[in-house]
């Protein structure tokens, strides 16, 4: 009798804990889902390349998109209590410039490039839920605006400070390691 009692007492517990795991399974899936139906209804607007990843590993994806219709990268988030989506950050691309978006899902990043007559810039945003904080911004001028302002110079600069090629290089190699292209 105690051996049979053992063995409905296991079953039961193993009935609860099946139970019990899947329903926080079922809240995540059905965030994801919401989520992803936001975006298609963005992306459906906008054209050029995406992705939807998870960038910071919460169960709400990101969308990471080159807005070909904005002529920008950016990158948004869905935002579960209110249903709908959010833009953490727009960087305009010079018309006529072919530059993607690129992320790391392992760094929890977006990178969103930028260029016009002046140069290019690079700004690299760390995703925690509902913000974007810059982690990295790096410059490349090519002088044809140092005639008007001393600021635009010909040179590099990393988070506003002039560097040389060989570091500017080097930091922008280093940051970019391990990402990924939309495009």
């Amino acid at each position: 009798m105690r051996k049979k009692m053992k063995q409905i007492c296991c079953i039961l517990l193993s009935l609860i804990m099946c139970f019990g795991m899947s329903i926080p399974t079922m809240a995540a899936s059905s965030k994801y889902k919401a989520a992803v139906a936001s975006y298609r209804q963005l992306i459906g607007q906008s054209g050029g390349d995406y992705k939807i990843v998870d960038l910071d590993g919460n169960g709400v994806p990101e969308l990471v998109v080159y807005n070909s219709s904005k002529w920008a990268n950016e990158v948004y988030t869905y935002n579960v209590n209110t249903g709908k989506k959010k833009c953490l950050k727009s960087v305009g691309v010079g018309k006529g410039y072919n530059m993607r978006a690129q992320y790391s899902k392992k760094k929890h990043q977006v990178a969103l490039p930028t260029a016009n007559t002046g140069g290019n810039s690079l700004y690299i945003y760390k995703i925690k839920g509902q913000s974007a904080t810059k982690s990295l911004e790096a410059e490349y001028l090519n002088g044809r605006y140092g005639r008007f302002d001393p600021a635009y110079r010909q040179g590099y600069k990393i988070n506003g400070k002039r560097v040389s090629y060989a570091t500017y290089k080097k930091k922008v190699s280093s940051a970019l390691k391990g990402f990924t292209s939309i495009g």
